[in-house]
């Protein structure tokens, strides 16, 4: 996949010693490296999309504690999370156990379900690519993502005809998805990035790869009217 050329999404000058995809030479584009000492964590994405009210779930409170404390999630495991009216839907991802249980609630399409398959056969995406980080970084987050979704635009439709929930409202974790040429996107393969935080304002905080043949990964502000126009993958 050729490299996705984003040159609006910068703020600091980016390293001399940047390892690059290709030959290109990086004129007068700055991007914030990635922080992958302070960045998000599953255990802090469920801890932070856990409801209030995780008090009153007595023992399955303290298995998030625990597992939380130990940082040893176990991706086949189901935990018994319950929603406000003591409903629960299943899932046997821990993260999404807790997503649809709690953050996202009041807003499952019906029908949904989080079983469903991923597609997931291991990172086969070419090292460097803004696939290859969306699928890493996703892992790194323990949620789901497929192994051969295609390019960065093609991502939303093949991760819907697998089951997995997309829509244009961002979430925490997600898969930001960008069409072919879409808010400078490359003008054949589109682009991906990954959801870090979603802001009051309805700006969004995105990791990427590949900007201007620059591996990275960076990270970048997207404003809310951006935002608002690009598709998410969820789980």
């Amino acid at each position: 996949m050729a490299p996705s050329q984003l040159p609006s999404a910068v703020a600091s000058p980016a390293s001399d010693t940047d390892t690059k995809l290709d030959g290109t030479t990086v004129t007068g584009v700055k991007n914030v490296k990635f922080d992958s000492k302070t960045a998000l964590t599953s255990n802090q994405l469920i801890a932070s999309n856990t409801r209030s009210n995780a008090a009153s779930r007595g023992d399955d409170r303290g298995t998030l504690q625990s597992e939380q404390e130990t940082g040893s999630w176990d991706l086949g495991e189901a935990l018994s999370i319950t929603t406000g009216n003591g409903q629960k839907i299943d899932a046997s991802n821990p993260v999404i156990k807790v997503l649809v249980n709690s953050r996202d609630s009041g807003s499952v399409p019906a029908g949904f379900n989080p079983n469903h398959a991923t597609g997931d056969n291991g990172n086969a995406y070419p090292y460097g690519q803004c696939t290859w980080w969306a699928y890493k970084r996703r892992a790194e987050l323990g949620m789901p993502v497929g192994s051969n979704l295609g390019n960065g635009s093609q991502w939303a439709a093949s991760a819907q005809s697998l089951g997995y929930w997309v829509d244009q409202t961002p979430r925490q974790g997600d898969v930001a998805v960008y069409g072919a040429g879409q808010q400078g996107a490359d003008a054949v393969y589109g682009h991906v990035a990954v959801v870090e935080a979603v802001n009051d304002d309805g700006s969004i905080v995105i990791s990427e790869s590949n900007v201007n043949g620059q591996i990275g990964p960076f990270q970048r502000t997207v404003s809310a009217d951006n935002a608002k126009a690009l598709q998410y993958i969820h789980y």
